[in-house]
């Protein structure tokens, strides 16, 4: 390098730390602001309804013989995910268990999510089965949707249950699944919580204004722990050796329709039905009530709804 060239770098040196300096600045103002939002969120927790904080149980009439339904909600939702689902149930005679996931809602604190491991999710799950079959006398029947879909394809494969429900399980993203796994995990030290851009992603607009998400903030280390998870559920899920039947979305933002239809297209036990209307919260898009009767006709033995596929 001659004279000329180290001058040039000299010169240019404090514009580079001038740069580097300000996108510093500007990075630790970004994640004050979050941790601020996060700190409000995890602090007004206490003031939601029940539904979108707590577990919620919804019992039934002693020794009526039905076995317990748990239905999982999704990674960052909440019980309140599956209340028009649970109501029905209930009413149709069976004790209803909705949990609030650990680390999901916002009664667990934004930054420090994340630290459950795949192992201990998988024993918080195991957990419930064996507390809903000694209680009702019979293997209960697990419904999931999106993360809680993970769970329950694990739970199924791993314990006895009597049917599954699976509604937009996650296996992947939808779109740059390892190019976003693989960012998350340098990411997650830069900016370790991050904002959600729209609470979710539901096509219709009467059910995106019922909607109220579990939490506006995204942990990268819990997200990281789903990709764990779904990568758990995607080996389990070709075993699976009791009756299945799956709701997805050509049009999900968020879970791989082409991962579940690979799943469960052509699965001996499965019976998959598209509702591309749909987003990726079917609970509240345009098809919910066809999964509602669909569901509650699949748990209970009932013959499908009329003028439903």
């Amino acid at each position: 390098m001659g004279p000329l060239e180290r001058e040039h770098c000299v010169s240019m040196l404090p514009v580079w730390l001038t740069v580097i300096g300000s996108g510093l600045l500007a990075l630790a103002a970004i994640n004050v602001a979050i941790l601020a939002l996060a700190c409000c969120e995890y602090a007004t927790s206490s003031r939601k309804e029940p539904w979108q904080r707590a577990t919620q149980v919804l019992l039934a009439e002693p020794g009526n013989g039905r076995p317990s339904i748990i239905l999982l909600h999704g990674f960052g939702g909440t019980p309140r995910d599956f209340r028009a689902l649970a109501e029905k149930l209930a009413a149709q005679g069976h004790r209803v268990v909705v949990p609030a996931i650990p680390e999901q809602t916002s009664t667990s604190f934004a930054y420090r999510r994340g630290h459950l491991s795949a192992a201990a999710y998988r024993e918080w799950v195991a957990g419930l089965i064996k507390d809903e079959a000694a209680i009702s006398g019979a293997p209960p029947m697990l419904v999931g949707i999106s993360m809680g879909g993970s769970l329950a394809a694990i739970g199924a494969a791993d314990h006895t249950v009597g049917k599954l429900v699976l509604i937009s399980p996650y296996f992947n993203l939808a779109i740059g699944d390892a190019w976003i796994s693989r960012s998350a995990h340098w990411l997650r030290w830069v900016l370790p919580v991050v904002p959600k851009v729209q609470k979710a992603q539901i096509n219709d607009p009467d059910g995106y204004r019922a909607y109220a998400t579990g939490s506006y903030l995204v942990s990268m280390r819990a997200f990281l722990r789903l990709v764990e998870l779904a990568r758990i559920a995607t080996a389990k899920a070709p075993d699976l050796a009791l009756p299945v039947l799956v709701f997805a979305s050509q049009n999900d933002a968020v879970a791989s329709f082409e991962a579940t239809k690979r799943l469960f297209v052509g699965h001996p036990q499965a019976r998959m039905i598209a509702c591309n209307r749909g987003n990726h919260v079917l609970t509240y898009d345009y098809d919910r009530e066809q999964i509602i009767a669909e569901t509650a006709a699949f748990l209970t033995g009932a013959p499908p709804p009329e003028g439903v596929d």
